[in-house]
């Protein structure tokens, strides 16, 4: 049985991927990797965003405001205290980077946190000033961190990772949106540094979870969601921005369903601190959301006005009523800690939409904010006027509603001391047991659920004062007792106080649990299900509930049993328990389909994939595997249609494949499998020319030793047509191929710019001028992989060659495809 202290603990792993000189990230065989594919088949997206730069969590036109206003108080004494920041100065020494930070231990973090500031910082003044010593500032301590920060490590990365977006990300988008001298391969080794380095500790898809959420609870979970906002937004990334808009909407223990209407969220009952930087990230999301067209300010019917009020009152000597509240992590009696005075961070981005925008009240906000002094990290947020606007997302996922459950099935499940009872008097549900215990043996009362669904009741009455006494819900897929069945368990003590335990796969001996002191009899618990997730609540009065747990199972079916348990404790004694307000309901279920008519066409160097569209899918995984194996791997991941082309295979090979759905409420199951074996892909040695795809008047070409696609005609003087061709070569580093130049130079790639260079026999130059061949996206096409850098190809952009991760959307594959045709001279 694992506790709350080692559930805490189980993520201090180092995390991260391998970086290759430069600061690229090299793909293993099994790592997923995302590629285009059409958009067919897909449910409309939940929060259609227009991607906009910066805008993390502000935009240009807000700068242009801040900037109009540096003159006015209290903009002007505190941009002069951002300027007399040491890590907004010129003369800063960059203090990193490092390949590892860790948190709990701390290794390198005081360093990542003070480069990422002065990132923040000097981008910032770059553009308030005009002077773009501080961008280009800025933008080499961003680039020397993207080149060399591979991992997280230590016993809270995800904090690590989470707590600097408002100032790495945020930098880097004031640089990609205002500096001239930001580039697009900036953008580009910048995108994958935070989606590879950074979003994988967002729990937030991946999988088992699907496209689902299992953030951390209260103000841990809010900096995950902050953090997957940011890089989401950053990365341009619909698909990632639909899994964050619907982690914050829905997630119960970390996402805005954390709260009561009345302002209290999760961590009301910890301490002040930790309540407010709740709200920073709460208020981060929100507004980065705005930036990018959509509205989450108005979520649950503007919580987050009611949620700053709340904490504006109790921070400011008031004494709102409190209800009992908290999160997975604890269940609080009353608010907690001492009172403070905070940052103006999220009272300026909350004030400014309720109270700029909108022309809303906020009384308490408004007085509290004069308690403290304004800084540099919030006077950005403090505006006067404002009259942008964005659109609410479409309807998020609500539990089902109830009924009043009229009829149970009953049974003694596992060893009793003698048969139990069941039964029911105008609503009240009485039960007997003398069930050994909570694992095997109890009374259960039961009812079969099929999709997700909610069951509710109040627990009237434990019975027996003994701390193995008990009475609750309990969901479960089988009626077998035993110690490694699969369920959960939300329960009342004889004793007193409450647990919530589960076990989430079949043969798992060991479960979790969390304990609650502050619950009394009689109190509400409720269970509900989405998909293969399961949530627990407790509520002292039947209409606030607080959040116990977000529980993802491996493979719950379609149907399971929910009900009401009770336990003695001792096969001996005969406990009696008392049930009231019991109601249940159902929904159709969320997790996908498994996709059906899996078909495997095979190309040369490519083999295509096309299945039909399954139910409740956000995107789809393909999983491949050696001919006759039987081994899977994802391959590739967020493959937002119903086709796709691997073209990462061995000429002559055979491979499997299946398919899987991803959705917001867990993972499907695996399609039947498609064989095919890969067509032969080969480059004939000798002179050619190599035509672009999508632009076939153009060729690639050298002028003044850097790679270009350029236009090249029967017209074309002769020098044109001679740098436009080349002799396909084996490859210098004893694999694939290499193209040499008239001249006899290569083409190899330095700063992942193509460029024409003389081999000077050293490896490095050797592998850089390597490339293999891979199918490219139309038949007769083909890629170029570069042989030291796996999942980086050769591609166009603005007619320049340059090496680039592949990227998810058809345009790449278009960009770095080409045709061998007969040479220009």
């Amino acid at each position: 049985m694992v506790s709350r202290r080692a559930l805490l603990k189980a993520s201090g792993i180092a995390v991260g991927i391998a970086a290759l000189p430069g600061g690229a990230y090299a793909l293993a065989a099994s790592d997923p990797i995302d590629l285009p594919a059409s958009d067919n088949g897909m449910a409309a997206a939940l929060a259609q965003a227009t991607f906009a730069h910066p805008g993390t969590a502000f935009n240009r036109s807000d700068l242009d405001w801040l900037k109009a206003n540096l003159g006015t108080e209290p903009w002007k004494s505190v941009y002069a205290e951002l300027a007399a920041d040491s890590r907004s100065s010129l003369s800063y020494s960059m203090q990193g980077p490092f390949a590892n930070v860790s948190r709990n231990p701390d290794v390198n973090l005081g360093q990542y946190r003070n480069d990422m500031q002065a990132v923040h910082n000097l981008a910032l003044l770059g553009y308030l000033t005009g002077d773009s010593a501080y961008s280009a500032k800025a933008a080499g301590i961003m680039r020397a961190w993207y080149s060399t920060h591979t991992t997280w490590s230590g016993a809270e990365p995800y904090l690590t990772a989470c707590d600097y977006v408002n100032r790495s990300v945020a930098g880097a988008d004031i640089l990609r949106g205002t500096y001239a001298g930001w580039t697009a391969t900036d953008t580009i080794r910048t995108k994958a540094y935070f989606d590879k380095v950074y979003w994988a500790q967002f729990s937030i898809g991946g999988g088992n979870r699907g496209a689902g959420t299992q953030v951390r609870s209260a103000g841990q979970g809010a900096d995950q969601l902050q953090g997957a906002m940011a890089v989401a937004a950053f990365c341009d990334d619909q698909t990632k921005f639909d899994m964050v808009v619907n982690s914050y909407l829905t997630d119960p223990v970390g996402g805005l369903r954390n709260s009561l209407p009345n302002g209290e969220i999760g961590d009301t009952g910890r301490d002040q601190g930790h309540a407010y930087g709740q709200i920073i990230h709460y208020a981060f999301i929100a507004e980065v959301a705005w930036k990018m067209g959509v509205d989450l300010f108005s979520a649950e019917g503007n919580r987050l006005r009611a949620i700053m009020e709340y904490f504006a009152d109790y921070n400011s000597g008031g004494n709102p009523a409190y209800i009992p509240f908290g999160s997975s992590y604890d269940l609080y009696p009353a608010i907690g800690g001492e009172r403070l005075a905070r940052s103006h961070e999220a009272i300026n981005t909350i004030h400014t939409h309720h109270v700029v925008r909108k022309g809303q009240s906020m009384p308490l906000t408004t007085a509290y904010r004069e308690l403290s002094a304004e800084d540099y990290q919030s006077f950005i947020y403090r505006r006067t006027t404002d009259t942008s606007t964005a659109v609410a997302p479409t309807a998020a996922w609500s539990p089902p509603a109830t009924s009043t459950v009229t009829s149970l099935t009953s049974a003694d499940i596992g060893t009793v001391g003698s048969p139990g009872s069941t039964s029911s008097s105008g609503g009240t549900w009485t039960m007997t047991s003398s069930g050994q215990q909570r694992e095997t043996g109890y009374r259960y009362a039961y009812r079969s659920l099929t999709g997700d669904g909610t069951i509710t009741a109040r627990v009237r009455s434990v019975g027996a004062t003994g701390h193995e006494a008990d009475a609750g819900l309990m969901l479960r897929p089988s009626l077998v007792a035993g110690s490694s069945s699969p369920y959960l368990h939300l329960r009342l003590f004889g004793a007193g106080g409450g647990q919530v335990f589960w076990r989430v796969g079949q043969g798992i001996v060991s479960g979790n649990f969390i304990n609650y002191t502050a619950m009394s009899q009689p109190y509400w618990l409720r269970l509900v299900r989405r998909g293969n997730f399961v949530s627990g609540y407790t509520s002292p009065d039947g209409t606030n509930w607080s959040p116990t747990c977000n529980t993802l199972f491996h493979d719950l079916p379609a149907t399971v049993y929910v009900g009401l348990a009770v336990t003695s404790g001792d096969t001996s004694v005969t406990n009696t328990a008392v049930f009231d307000n019991v109601s249940a309901g159902s929904a159709a279920g969320t997790v996908p389909g498994t996709p059906t008519g899996l078909n495997a066409t095979a190309g040369a160097g490519r083999i295509s994939l096309s299945w039909a569209a399954a139910p409740a899918t956000h995107y789809y995984e393909v999983l491949r595997g050696d001919s006759g194996t039987g081994a899977y791997a994802v391959i590739a991941t967020e493959i937002t249609g119903t086709t796709y082309t691997d073209t990462l295979v061995n000429s002559g090979a055979g491979y499997d494949y299946k398919v899987q759905a991803a959705g917001f409420g867990g993972l499907s199951g695996q399609s039947a499998s498609a064989s095919a074996t890969v067509g032969t892909l080969g480059l004939t040695a000798g002179a050619a020319s190599l035509q672009s795809v999508n632009h076939p008047t153009r060729y690639v070409r050298c002028q003044n030793s850097l790679g270009y696609l350029h236009e090249v005609t029967s017209g074309s003087d002769t020098q044109t047509r001679q740098d436009a061709t080349f002799t396909i070569a084996p490859g210098l580093a004893g694999t694939g191929y290499s193209l040499r130049a008239g001249n006899g130079m290569y083409l190899r790639h330095y700063g992942f710019r193509l460029r024409l260079e003389s081999d000077d026999g050293s490896q490095t130059f050797r592998q850089d001028a390597t490339f293999r061949a891979r199918g490219g996206s139309a038949d007769g096409s083909f890629s170029l992989e570069s042989s030291n850098y796996a999942g980086w190809f050769l591609r166009h952009r603005g007619y320049e060659l340059w090496v680039d991760p592949l990227e998810n959307n058809a345009g790449f594959r278009e960009d770095s495809s080409f045709r061998v045709v007969a040479a220009w001279a």
